[in-house]
């Protein structure tokens, strides 16, 4: 199987479908936010030093007495955060299912709708669900036990309880937390591909949860390429990764300086323009993961088109087109035969003789 082909065929539909933009937001390249704040801002957390910016040592009491005197404005902001919280998790739950659905339109030459991407998406909603509960609730298990093993390591330590708890809490923090931590990789880097691949047999051969999960871990398991295909798949991800990261850090640097020098506006201001530029990269990534994963998922399955059907052959505007055949000859010009003259019609007899006398 020829896998830089299936990345190079979801960077064009990507790129064709801009459209499915807005589902690759929700789906896990996008992030959102919204903050401000106005001229005077610094004004309002009190004094200021002689260049203008306001010592570090006073702006935490006075974020503290602002937040004790705006309690009302405070809970409001955080229910409406928690709400919008809600709707996004919402929306992303349908949004996988419905960019699987339309990916699928677009490799079979059928029109895409996103409005058709959003129906597929909320029928397939609790089937889409219980796939990243049931894939992704051992890795919330594990993770939970590292943070305890953590804290008793640390309470080891620090709880004087004599040489054993001491050698205790060191165990767990030099071999617990790694071993965890690998385990953690592992599982996670297992139901990831459980995960896309149980997700598209879900979606697109319309079966239960249970048995996507079977199918996608018996194409696991089966040594069809999906390991090797995710293994691919790193690439693209340290690319887009490192080119973020780089970007992020050009605004994000010179942000917290401004507010660790007290410029607190500023710098919130150019943090939230980066939250904003990334949305746009963020959103198109995740629509570039998912279209990989679901061509790959198409070949795997035979379910992908002819090359003629899915990619008709371009018109060459280089090459002139071949003379045209000519005609055969044709013999010469005739005129037509006049018709045959008529022959005359024949006149009167000789008139009787009278009879003779007798």
């Amino acid at each position: 199987m020829d896998y830089f082909d299936i990345v190079k065929r979801a960077l064009k539909v990507t790129w064709r479908y801009k459209a499915l933009w807005v589902l690759g937001f929700f789906v896990g390249g996008g992030s959102g936010g919204s903050g401000g704040g106005g001229s005077n801002y610094s004004q309002s957390f009190g004094g200021s030093g002689s260049d203008g910016s306001v010592p570090m040592e006073n702006t935490f009491t006075e974020l503290g007495r602002w937040a004790d005197a705006n309690t009302t404005t405070l809970i409001v902001v955080v229910s409406v955060l928690i709400f919008i919280s809600i709707l996004y998790w919402v929306l992303s739950v349908a949004a996988q299912a419905g960019l699987v659905y339309l990916v699928n339109e677009a490799e079979e030459n059928r029109t895409v709708r996103l409005r058709d991407g959003w129906r597929v998406g909320f029928q397939r909603w609790g089937r889409t669900f219980m796939l990243n509960l049931v894939v992704w609730l051992p890795i919330f298990a594990v993770v939970v036990a590292m943070i305890a093993i953590f804290g008793a390591s640390l309470y080891g330590f620090g709880s004087g309880g004599g040489d054993a708890a001491a050698a205790g809490g060191f165990a767990g923090i030099c071999c617990g937390l790694p071993l965890l931590g690998l385990v953690v990789v592992v599982v996670g880097v297992v139901a990831g591909i459980v995960l896309n691949l149980g997700l598209r047999y879900a979606v697109l051969h319309d079966i239960s949860f249970g048995q996507a999960l079977a199918r996608g871990w018996t194409d696991l398991t089966g040594k069809r390429g999906a390991f090797v295909f995710m293994l691919v798949m790193i690439i693209p991800g340290f690319v887009y990764g490192a080119i973020v990261g780089v970007a992020s850090l050009v605004i994000a640097v010179p942000a917290a300086f401004m507010i660790i020098a007290g410029n607190i506006a500023t710098g919130i201001g150019l943090l939230v323009l980066l939250v904003l530029a990334l949305m746009v990269p963020g959103a198109a990534y995740g629509t570039f993961v998912s279209s990989a994963w679901t061509i790959f998922f198409r070949r795997v399955n035979g379910m992908e088109l002819p090359l003629e059907v899915r990619e008709p052959a371009p018109v060459r505007s280089d090459i002139l087109p071949p003379p045209p055949v000519p005609a055969a000859p044709q013999p010469p010009y005739a005129p037509p035969v006049p018709p045959a003259p008529e022959p005359p019609a024949p006149g009167p007899g000789p008139s009787p003789e009278p009879p003779a006398d007798a």
